[in-house]
This record gives C-alpha cells, structure tokens and sequence, in this order.
C-alpha cells in the first residue's frame, strides 16, 4: 500500500508529494524543483538554482509552506532535519486533520493532509501506524523495480544523461544476453522456484513474485562479473539481503536493527552515487526510497514482520471471492 500513492491519499486524505510534508509517516520536509514538483530526498542538492532559491524567498514572506532549502555552504542547516525527521503519532495526525478540517487550507499544503479520514471515526485506528509500509508494493513493486530502472539507465527519464561517472548502469546488450539465457534455460527452471521470465523484455510489467525471484535467485549470479566497482556488487549484496529479511515471517531484534542499517545503506548509497546531490539529478528521488529508509523498520516495529499484513494476502483472497463468485453465478 505504501507505494499504491493514489490509493493511500484516497483511504487517509493525505496529498503526498503535494505537499510540504509530503510522508504519512514523518514530518520530513521535501524540496521544491520547478516542473517536477516535490522531490522526496534526504540530501539537498549542492547546486540549488537561483529560480527555486527566489521561490523560496516569496513563500518565506507569504507567510506560506517553503522547504527549508540550507544555503550552499551550509547544506546541513536544511539536511538535519530530513536524516532524521519527526515521526507522526496518532494524536497529532488526528489534530492536523482536524484543523484543515475546519477550513485552512493553508496547513493542509504544510501538514500533507487534505482532512479527516471517515476512518478517524475508529477509536481503534492509530494514524498513520494502522497502515503501515506493504512488503509488495513497496519493495517486491517499488525498491527493486526503481533500481531496475537504474540499472538499465532509465532513472532520469530525459533530465540528467548519464556521464562517465556512472554507477549501477548496464549496456542494453549486457541486458539482452541475459534475458536470452534465461529464456534458454526456461525448460529446465524448477517450478518450485516459481515461474520463468526474460527481464530485458517484460521488467516494466513483471509481477511481485517474479522480482522476488530476479532479486533472491538470479540478481547476484547474473551481474557478479557485469559492473564495474566490487562497491556496486556490495550494493546489490545489500539489497538482497535486506529484501530477503523483510520477507520473512519471524524475526530478531538483532534482525530488525539488521534490516534498518541495510535499508539505510542502499538508499544513502543511491542518493550520493546516483543522485550525486545534483539539482539535475533530483527526479530519481521518490517516496520509495524515503519510505524503504526511514518506514519499514518503524513498520516492523509496530506491527510485526511485514508478511503478516503485505497486501499480497487479501489480493489472493479477494481473487479465490471473485472466482468463486463467478462461477456460482455463471
């Protein structure tokens, strides 16, 4: 659910990257950057540009939501805050609903909340806490599909071409041989590991379960020898394990604090190698990323290991319903 944005803002009426505090989970502040709107990084960039920094400058004397932009020199003025942002409890979602509720608008653009959730009736919701980060969405579908993106040099959309300094990024060919070997290799692929794909064809459209296979099965075989730092395989070392850690049904706590240093690690390796802290390279920094670093431990804390209520459960059930339906209407 955590990924699923439209969703999430229609259940608890929040604006997401619309807003100054665009996280349901945190108060961290996002960064303004004309024509993509909110960007969702921890880090400023290093070379904000004059037209955003005047932005600021106007809303500052509006009176209205600015983004806490450091200066040049100073970055961390602005970062303190977004490495380590105020985590959302109950009480107070409740009483910021309330006050945009009552008809200011202004703070429904600095607090992130259009108004009361008809789900505030429930004494037994705790905000944002009942909802916490889902397993398939924001991992299985957002982390490893995002950083797919990366890799096949796709992260920037037509903003920041990739330069010499590149990491993470894989020639379109390395992808074809690897897809051809799988398809290949398709008769002898156990069903109990699920079923087979050819990534280099359909990643934009792959399933939950098949980048779960890509990422616990494949990823580490496939690019051991392919990139071109033992940094950039450590990285991906990273990612596997804390995509298998947080699909399991029981955990330590030694696990846990595990699992949140992972997390930690490949978003801030991503932010400083990828993004670069460079005002062009701000489109790549997305809700996932802040969730993946900041929620899903917090999640794991409140509610348990994620299987217990991914969302992948109560598609399946609602599946087996709809087929049940059908047939007995047919």
């Amino acid at each position: 659910m955590s990924d699923n944005d439209d969703f999430r803002a229609k259940l608890l009426l929040v604006l997401g990257n619309r807003a100054k505090l665009y996280c349901e989970f945190c108060e961290i502040v996002g960064l303004w950057k004309e024509g993509l709107g909110v960007r969702c990084c921890h880090r400023q960039p290093l070379d904000p540009q004059p037209e955003d920094i005047q932005r600021e400058d106007r809303f500052r004397r509006r009176n209205a939501p600015f983004f806490d932009f450091g200066t040049p020199e100073n970055p961390d003025s602005g970062n303190n805050s977004r490495l380590n942002p105020r985590l959302r409890d109950d009480d107070r979602f409740r009483e910021q609903a309330r006050e945009v509720e009552n008809g200011n608008e202004r703070l429904g653009r600095l607090f992130g909340i259009k108004g009361e959730s008809v789900l505030a009736l429930l004494d037994s919701i705790l905000f944002p806490w009942s909802f916490p980060p889902d397993y398939m969405h924001l991992i299985l579908l957002g982390l490893l599909r995002k950083l797919h993106k990366i890799l096949k040099g796709q992260a920037f959309g037509h903003q920041g071409a990739v330069d010499e300094l590149e990491l993470l990024l894989l020639d379109d060919e390395i992808w074809a041989i690897i897809g051809t070997d799988q398809k290949g290799s398709s008769a002898s692929y156990p069903t109990d590991f699920g079923e087979a794909f050819n990534i280099d064809k359909v990643w934009s459209g792959m399933k939950a379960a098949n980048w779960y296979s890509w990422a616990i099965q494949q990823v580490l075989i496939y690019l051991h020898a392919e990139l071109r730092t033992a940094d950039e395989y450590e990285f991906l070392k990273k990612v596997v394990f804390a995509v298998e850690l947080a699909s399991r049904r029981s955990l330590s706590w030694e696990e846990v604090d595990q699992l949140e240093i992972l997390l930690r690690d490949v978003v801030d390796y991503v932010e400083l190698n990828v993004y670069r802290c460079m005002d062009e390279r701000l489109s790549i920094c997305k809700p996932t990323f802040h969730q993946c670093r900041q929620h899903v431990v917090h999640g794991i804390r409140m509610c348990g290991p994620m299987p217990v209520y991914w969302q992948m459960n109560m598609e399946q059930k609602i599946g087996s319903l709809g087929m049940d339906t059908y047939h007995r209407y047919r």
